[in-house]
């Protein structure tokens, strides 16, 4: 394996965004194959699925620690940016306290 997409639809979002929408959850290529095109491969494929599947649109969501470079192959396969996300995460322990 190369690399991997995982897709979804939240068809409980659609009546209130007016239109249905397939997402990309997640999407990762393996380090030695990054720039072979392996990753809009599996995003190109990925709107054709939601496209066979009469969807509206396609949407994303991708971990990564190289957002701009990230950001290149969304755009480059048609995507655009509407919205970011970050996620903040904290490892919890017995003893912690507040502050």
């Amino acid at each position: 394996m190369v690399g991997y997409a995982m897709n979804s639809a939240y068809v409980q979002d659609w009546e209130a965004q007016s239109f249905s929408e397939g997402w990309t959850d997640r999407l990762g290529v393996r380090p030695a194959w990054r720039g072979h095109n392996v990753g809009s491969a599996l995003l190109i494929a990925s709107m054709r699925t939601f496209l066979d599947a009469g969807l509206d649109g396609a949407g994303l969501g991708v971990d990564t620690s190289d957002p701009d470079g990230a950001l290149e192959l969304f755009e480059s396969v048609g995507y655009e940016s509407e919205e970011m996300v970050v996620l903040y995460g904290r490892e919890l322990e017995a003893t912690a306290t507040s502050g």
